[in-house]
């Protein structure tokens, strides 16, 4: 579906999707641009949400050929962040929990290969512990975080981060792919593709430790969430109450605080150069060097004496 130029922000489909799968624009659903809407399911009983589980991905490794060639000896962090519809449903029902909302988006963080680019990687994510695997677990893995529920696949750039999954015959059965790059553009009138950065600076989405890649999942995630609130935003449409109900609990859950980065340890202090100390006298050796001195100086005297006294 071809994407339409609106005001300085081009609409692409990405955006529409939005629209379908958390349910606020009315307009959207009307439009000729609309997607069909069976393409995300059933939506959830009383609700403007569909019944899916909304699954960002970032995966990071250090070359582009190593997106190509997967390789166990390589090293790639990879991050997975899962949203249950059904539990931005119970916010809204229980908006009074806001500390429920930090808890809501589950995040993952795995590593293959060892050195310092994981290493790092690990040191720096900030929802959990890192777990080590090798490629032929990734699969297992990321089937037990969706279960048998219909799910959506988030990108903060596609291309790269799917060469991987479809060589491990992960995300098939996604019923769409959303790529933030994309979905941004609309709701931030923007006519470019911006950073993760960017994205989250612009939507006052406070975040820490990017570029370690469960933390990228998780705040892109976040990010796709505000990205909905914007969008409904201009389109200058007075929300109904269900819909108004649907933009706070995805504000809310999107700003929920995240935990604090652990605290870089403290530099070493400069290494203080003593001033050399001078040497201790040795007394004794120079008394004993002295009267050495003194005797062998006596000794001459006292041959020098008999040797002019036998001349005489």
């Amino acid at each position: 579906m071809p994407a339409l130029q609106a005001q300085t922000g081009t609409l692409y489909p990405d955006t529409v999707a939005l629209r379908h799968i958390f349910g606020y624009s009315d307009y959207s659903l009307r439009s000729t641009f609309a997607l069909d809407n069976t393409e995300f399911g059933p939506r959830i009983e009383g609700s403007l949400l569909a019944d899916v589980l909304v699954v960002s991905v970032d995966i990071d490794t250090g070359s582009l050929e190593s997106y190509r060639v997967l390789s166990d000896e390589r090293q790639y962090s990879i991050g997975i962040s899962v949203l249950d519809t059904r539990d931005i449903q119970r916010n809204i029902i229980n908006s009074a929990q806001d500390q429920w909302s930090r808890h809501i988006i589950q995040s993952f963080q795995f590593t293959i290969g060892q050195g310092k680019y994981v290493g790092r990687a690990r040191g720096r994510f900030l929802f959990g512990d890192t777990k080590t695997i090798t490629f032929s677990e990734l699969k297992p893995e990321f089937e037990a975080v969706v279960g048998a529920r219909s799910y959506i696949l988030v990108f903060h750039g596609v291309s790269e981060d799917m060469r991987v999954l479809r060589q491990l015959g992960i995300g098939q059965q996604a019923r769409c792919i959303l790529d933030t790059t994309k979905a941004s553009q609309f709701p931030l009138q923007r006519s470019s593709k911006p950073s993760s950065e960017v994205m989250l600076e612009t939507l006052g989405i406070h975040f820490d430790n990017l570029h370690a890649a469960g933390n990228d999942a998780h705040f892109v995630l976040k990010a796709l969430l505000m990205l909905a609130v914007r969008d409904a935003q201009i389109q200058h449409v007075v929300p109904s109450k269900d819909v108004l109900s649907v933009l706070t609990a995805l504000e809310r859950i999107a700003r929920a605080p995240t935990p604090a980065p652990a605290p870089k340890p403290l530099p070493k202090p400069p290494r203080v150069k003593r001033p050399k100390q001078p040497k201790k006298q040795d007394t004794a050796r120079k008394r004993r060097r002295a009267r050495r001195k003194l005797e062998r100086e006596t000794q001459a005297l006292e041959q020098s004496a008999t040797v002019s006294g036998g001349d005489l």
